[in-house]
């Protein structure tokens, strides 16, 4: 009987030891799962490449190729340094330096721009301006001239028509005004309204309506 006993509490505790043992090991099972569960950031296996957005030879060789499509620089030499672009050459003018200045920087990939070209302005032996010029201005005389040739004949008419008045009022005064200054005096003053008018029609041709209408005093 007490060896029953005995037996009967050996198989208590190892079930208990049992019991224990087990809630043990899931409870590590457990702590396992959950530290597999979150990720661990790891470094790549190998180094990262990064192609740049533009090489030197790429940006040189375009900025060449622009530069010399344009035809305005002479002697054009484009170097490339980590991004920095190195213009050299000669120009016609500053606003062609200046182009070529801001092309290199809106290109894609340039750090900086250094601008060594020279501005060697040419003289330009191009005629064709001057000569447009002639020929407009001979259009326009040629236009002009009937307008031209009618104000050379009202001017001397209205001078021999100004004299040929003043003459007929010295004959009409002459039995009425005995002195020969005074009668001069009053024929001129009448006479000069003719050479006036004339005077103000060959201005109205040549189309100086203001200068005609400041000399008579009166609107058109």
């Amino acid at each position: 009987m007490t060896k029953l006993k005995i037996s009967a509490g050996g198989a208590l505790v190892a079930s208990r030891r049992l019991s224990w043992s087990a809630l043990a090991i899931f409870f590590l099972m457990s702590v396992q799962a959950a530290a597999q569960a979150v990720e661990e950031p790891t470094a790549p296996e190998q180094a990262v490449t990064i192609e740049p957005v533009a090489r030197d030879e790429a940006i040189e060789e375009r900025i060449s190729r622009i530069l010399e499509a344009t035809g305005w620089y002479r002697s054009v030499k484009i170097a490339v340094d980590e991004g920095i672009v190195f213009l050299d050459g000669i120009a016609g003018s500053r606003e062609q330096r200046t182009w070529a200045r801001d092309l290199a920087a809106r290109t894609e990939g340039t750090v900086a721009v250094v601008n060594r070209i020279d501005v060697r302005e040419e003289v330009s032996w191009n005629l064709a301006p001057a000569l447009s010029e002639i020929e407009a201005l001979a259009r326009r005389i040629a236009v002009s001239l009937p307008l031209i040739a009618l104000a050379v004949l009202i001017l001397p008419l209205a001078w021999w028509l100004s004299n040929a008045i003043a003459s007929l009022i010295r004959r009409v005064l002459a039995p009425r005004v005995e002195q020969d200054f005074l009668r001069n005096v009053i024929a001129r003053a009448m006479a000069i309204p003719v050479l006036l008018v004339g005077v103000y029609l060959l201005l109205q041709l040549a189309g100086l309506t203001g200068l005609a209408v400041s000399l008579l005093g009166a609107p058109v």
